[in-house]
């Protein structure tokens, strides 16, 4: 019987507690990319690799993981809802169109993040 080739396999993300989503890799990388071209700081996309790495080292749980995320790309809704793809099932963020505002969806709930402008 012959395998998949890597290719057509989902990745899992390495950074999900719970049960992830399979993740394609490009969709991850053109995530990483639109980071990059989007934010207006340079380090920024450092910032995110080291939110990305305290929760790989679990330094931090996926709800720490969201705050600091929508925090980090306050002003840039597709990147906060882009993030979707990395969560567990049952996990999902939403960015208001008229605040700031973001409604984190999870399995206990719903949570709203106030933002001051």
């Amino acid at each position: 019987m012959a395998l998949p080739s890597s290719e057509s396999m989902p990745v899992r993300p390495t950074f999900s507690w719970g049960d992830p989503r399979p993740v394609n890799a490009q969709n991850a990388l053109d995530y990483l990319d639109k980071i990059k071209s989007e934010v207006n700081h340079p380090d920024d996309y450092s910032q995110f690799l080291a939110i990305m790495q305290d929760f790989k080292r679990q330094r931090i749980d996926t709800m720490g993981v969201i705050k600091r995320v929508a925090a980090l790309f306050q002003g840039y809704p597709a990147l906060i809802q882009g993030f979707n793809i990395f969560l567990p099932v049952g996990y999902n963020i939403e960015c208001s169109s008229e605040t700031d505002d973001v409604t984190v969806n999870t399995p206990e709930g719903a949570t709203v993040i106030r933002r001051t402008r």
